[in-house]
């Protein structure tokens, strides 16, 4: 009886963790929507304010410096990777929505500007997502599910 609960539990935990990690990579997915759609929409558009906020900010920010995830994932490797680039991804944002003041559409420079920035967001979004998902590996082992 002890087994089969000490089972349940850890099964629970994993099941947690990954819906967690699934959340953050999907609240993540929006952040760099809005930035995108900011394109389109203008600096004053709702869209453009949410990619705004900073990567202390944020959602996966806020997480990542709670008391409840540091005393969960603090201690795992891939928690700790999650920072970098994920600051990344806020800084690079940050480049293209300021590219975004300059009359981009009629400019090859500011456009190149803005395909360098969304380009790191994405290359650094990957590091994200890699990590968020290491970190329920590094936490329950390989061979879950």
């Amino acid at each position: 009886m002890a087994s089969a609960s000490d089972s349940a539990l850890s099964r629970i935990s994993y099941i947690h963790d990954v819906s967690f990690a699934s959340l953050a990579k999907l609240d993540h997915f929006i952040y760099k929507q809005n930035g995108y759609t900011a394109v389109n929409l203008g600096l004053d558009s709702a869209n453009a304010q949410a990619a705004r906020v900073n990567q202390f900010n944020c959602r996966l920010g806020k997480w990542l410096d709670g008391e409840e995830s540091q005393n969960d994932f603090g201690h795992l490797h891939a928690y700790k990777a999650v920072d970098a680039p994920h600051h990344r991804v806020h800084e690079s944002m940050q480049q293209a929505l300021d590219a975004l003041t300059g009359d981009w559409e009629q400019s090859p420079q500011v456009q190149q500007q803005l395909f360098e920035s969304f380009s790191d967001v994405e290359q650094a979004s990957d590091n994200v997502i890699e990590n968020l998902d290491k970190m329920v590996v590094e936490k329950h082992g390989a061979h879950r599910g």
